[in-house]
Parts: structure tokens; sequence; C-alpha cells
């Protein structure tokens, strides 16, 4: 029987809480893998700025990070990525703290990456801009360890190891201390139940919830979302001829009821992601009952779909295409759109069984 370990968890850029009136995504991410850990009889402490939003439930333990002196008596710190964000050019505390406690922590860090943009940053090379860095002192804060292991949702490992290579903001790594895990997957572990209202019950033909962060993502947005002629939902920070969407940003325990309302949606991606994450997203947009095309750059393998019949129709190259194939399965009615969603819902159901899911994630850490 494995040893049982004392585990650590914080999370870079923002608060941990299980407060549903600000649940965000990267807190139901963390959320979503934690039970694996408690429940293979791991002892989980979260540490996090106390506010009045703060809700831990049990198992889990929690202690404010701001009082914390050690993580000495852990077995491992798991970190959970992030921004580095000072607002307003102003010192946050909070950074600086979680630095000094994991730069003199001498156990095993796992980093837990869901964004493609939030590896492990180097705090330093953010606070030298800034005239109130002279307080502190660069060796408590810099991190030179490069034995830092990473749980990454993509399948490529050296697009994260180049990028952290190339970039002195980044803290060093090293390809063999990447470990590939689903972490989008965990949503299945226990999903909401399907949205898989009818046709007539769905006032648009197509919707998008999200961002448009870097150019490979808005040229796929304005190829699939705009002047496309078919009536077209978009929310969240997603911008439209640089203009704010006027639905604007949708809870995110909101999301899958939003996009409920729509018949299909295309998912793309940050150059970063082709053919190396998939995205929670993908499995919302299904669990909501959309017919979920996929832009073609962005799986080229055709890997997220196990089905002929998806591999053909949902993969796709341009507005035009897509138009094309959502004729073609509509034109099939209420039957053919009941078929969609049900081979999707297959394919992510069955993608793993779900104790073996969670082994693959004890074997990363224990």
């Amino acid at each position: 029987m494995s040893k049982k370990l004392n585990l650590g968890v914080c999370k870079v850029g923002a608060n941990i809480t299980q407060s549903t009136s600000i649940q965000t995504a990267s807190n139901f991410d963390l959320f979503s893998i934690l039970p694996i850990l408690s429940e293979a009889g791991h002892t989980v402490r979260i540490f996090t700025r106390i506010t009045r939003n703060t809700k831990i439930k049990k198992p889990y333990l929690f202690h404010d990070l701001m009082k914390v002196e050690s993580f000495d008596k852990l077995d491992a710190l798991i970190i959970f990525g992030g921004p580095v964000q000072f607002f307003g050019g102003q010192e946050d505390p909070g950074f600086m703290k979680l630095w000094d406690l994991l730069n003199s922590y001498k156990g095993k860090i796992y980093m837990v990456m869901t964004d493609s943009r939030y590896p492990l940053m180097q705090l330093w090379e953010y606070m030298l801009l800034k005239d109130w860095h002279k307080k502190y002192d660069r060796e408590r804060l810099y991190v030179y360890r490069n034995d830092i292991q990473y749980i990454y949702q993509g399948r490529d490992t050296y697009k994260l190891f180049e990028m952290c290579q190339r970039r002195d903001r980044y803290v060093t790594i090293k390809q063999e201390n990447i470990h590939h895990f689903p972490i989008d997957w965990a949503i299945m572990l226990n999903p909401p139940e399907p949205k898989l209202k009818s046709l007539e019950d769905r006032p648009y033909m197509l919707a998008y919830g999200g961002s448009n962060r870097d150019a490979n993502r808005k040229n796929r947005f304005a190829e699939y979302y705009t002047n496309n002629g078919l009536e077209t939902c978009l929310f969240g920070s997603i911008k439209v001829d640089g203009e704010k969407n006027p639905m604007g940003t949708v809870a995110h325990k909101s999301f899958i009821n939003q996009m409920s309302k729509s018949v299909s949606t295309v998912i793309i991606g940050d150059k970063f992601y082709l053919d190396n994450f998939f995205t929670l997203r993908m499995y919302e947009s299904i669990l909501a009952g959309c017919i979920t095309f996929i832009d073609s750059d962005l799986d080229t393998e055709r890997l997220f779909y196990n089905d002929i019949r998806l591999k053909e129709l949902l993969y796709v190259h341009s507005v035009g295409e897509m138009k094309e194939k959502l004729e073609y399965i509509l034109d099939g009615g209420q039957i053919a759109f009941e078929d969609i969603q049900r081979r999707q819902l297959d394919c992510i159901q069955n993608m793993y069984g779900k104790d073996e899911y969670k082994q693959m994630l004890l074997d990363i850490i224990e």
C-alpha cells in the first residue's frame, strides 16, 4: 500500500474557494482533481488568502497563506498555475509570500498547468520594473531549482519545455519532468446532467463563449463567428471588431446552460493548443447538447472523437465547410441531431475508465 502523503495546495493569481457565488473555471479544475487525492487517503491542505468569500469544505484542511511560516512539514506541494499581475502597478504581498515559501521549500513541487500561458513564473522578473521591488531580497524570491514536476494538460511536452527555455520570466524545467495528464476530463468523474434539448428549444444556430487571446484564435474566431449568416450567440470576454460583445461574461457555473441555447459550436484555440491541448470547453459544449465541431488545425490527427462518423462530420477547415456539414446533419431533423448528441456523449464518457483516470494522477504524485 502506498504511503499516505501530507499534501499542500496553492493557486497562483487567485484565491481558492468552494463558494458557488464566485466559482471560476480555475477553481473548478482544482476541485475536480483534488477529490482523487483525498479519496486515496492523502491529507490535502489548502493554502490561500482568507477573505469573506473563502469557503473550504471537508475533507480539505485550509490555512491562511499569509500566516504560514514554512511548507517544511509537507510531503509535497501542488501549485495550480495562474497569472502574475500587479494591479495598478501596486505590490501584492500574496505573491511575495507564496514565492518566499515555495523557494525555501526543499520537498517535491508539482505544477498543475491547465492554461498554456501560465507555467511557473519567475516572479522577480515581473517585479523588476516596479520601484518597490528594491524592498525585497532577490535570493528569497528567485527560483533556481529546475526539478519542478509538471502535471500538464498538453500532449506535446516539448512545446512547454521549449517555451520555458527561451523566456527568462519562466522558471527553468526539464522535459523529463513534464507528465501529461488530461485534467480537462475530470469533469466526467461527476458530470452535470447533459442538456439534450430539442432543436426547436435552441434559439441560436451557433454559439461561442470565451476570449480571443492570441492571433491564431482571433483569426479562427473571425473565420467562424463573424459574418457567417447564422444566428450566433457570443458571450465571455471575446471582443468583436475591438468592441465588447453585447452579452458580456457569463459565470462559469452557467456556461453549459448558456451553450445549450445553441444548436452548434466550433472549438478553436491558441497556437500553443494546436495538436496539444483538449480543453474543458470541448466537454462542456457536448454536455450542453451542441453539435461540437472542431477546427481541424486544433486536432490534425482527429484524436478527440473515437467515432468514424464524427471524425468525418465534425472536423472543419472553414466556415463554409462547417455550414455545409451543419445543413447536412439538420436535413435529418431531430433524429439526426439526437444521433450526433449521443455519439458525442459516448466518446467523452468512454475516453477513460474512472478508476484508470484516477490512477494516472496518483501514479504521478505517489
